[in-house]
């Protein structure tokens, strides 16, 4: 697209809003925007994480999901998405309102389409083929300014409540692979927590990031029969612009491994809380 092909009341337009320069510039881009809807780009799409901005309700910078569950046996609670036995599985779920009240079931659902009533509520067929668990590896989060006040910025999320939970007992709990976060630069003055997981986690690095008071911290769901490994981190080339009175922390059936290096403030010191060991820091670090 040239100059002449712009209509020249739109070229008088830009040129008295924006000058000589910019009318050039615009007219580029807009040769830019034509090129791509004559010639679409051959590049695979890519796969978008599920970010939630802040709002009244919602004060996570982005909110990770996961969850385990287990074939279905009499008496267990009907919150729980069941499959059935088979060479081919099947995924239910119990379609009934969402009044917080909990359904025993005694009977496993066997039938393959549709809905069905079992012990006095129905069940309805999700799909072929049960998946049991849902999980994360090799993330990569990079070149992220945190400008909003908000509580955590970054969640690795268990449900349990009296309307959803993510990990039934006894079942096979995911463990999230391999989550790095570069180049994160925190510009607001209050998020307390940067990361809060409260789901199983093996490495975790945070790498040219620059924090202000902001903690790191592990949680347990205190589920029956779910296990957690320990986690381990890394902090490198990290700056601290302010005093963080926990640095990481753990709650009881969370533990961590914790190196630091290459930090930009040497004379930064910090506390640990829980079950947390050191292996390398080059800044002051001491249990509470």
């Amino acid at each position: 697209m040239s100059d002449e092909a712009l209509p020249s009341t739109a070229k008088c337009r830009l040129l008295r809003l924006f000058g000589v320069r910019r009318l050039v510039r615009t007219c580029e881009l807009l040769r830019v925007r034509a090129s791509t809807v004559r010639k679409p780009s051959k590049r695979k799409p890519r796969r978008l994480l599920a970010v939630r901005r802040s709002t009244q309700s919602v004060e996570y910078r982005l909110l990770r999901l996961f969850g385990g569950g287990m074939d279905g046996l009499a008496g267990r609670n009907g919150r729980a998405t069941l499959g059935h036995g088979g060479v081919e599985r099947t995924l239910y779920r119990v379609y009934m309102p969402v009044d917080g009240k909990q359904y025993v079931s005694y009977t496993q659902p066997t039938h393959e389409q549709g809905e069905k009533e079992y012990d006095g509520f129905v069940w309805a067929v999700v799909q072929k083929g049960a998946t049991y668990g849902a999980g994360c590896r090799n993330i990569h989060f990079k070149d992220i300014y945190l400008q909003k006040n908000r509580s955590i910025a970054f969640s690795i999320h268990f449900d349990k409540d009296e309307y959803s939970r993510s990990y039934y007992p006894y079942s096979t709990s995911p463990v999230q692979e391999n989550l790095t976060f570069e180049n994160i630069v925190v510009e607001a003055e209050k998020i307390p927590r940067l990361l809060w997981s409260i789901s199983p986690v093996d490495n975790v690095r945070f790498i040219n990031c620059t924090l202000k008071n902001n903690s790191v911290h592990f949680d347990n769901i205190l589920e029956k029969g779910i296990c957690y490994p320990t986690t381990n981190i890394l902090f490198s080339g990290t700056k601290f612009k302010e005093e963080i009175p926990t640095f990481v922390r753990c709650e009881e059936g969370a533990s961590a491994s914790l190196c630091v290096s290459d930090s930009m403030n040497r004379g930064f010191a910090s506390k640990l809380e829980g079950d947390v060991i050191v292996r390398a820091s080059d800044v002051v670090l001491e249990k509470k």
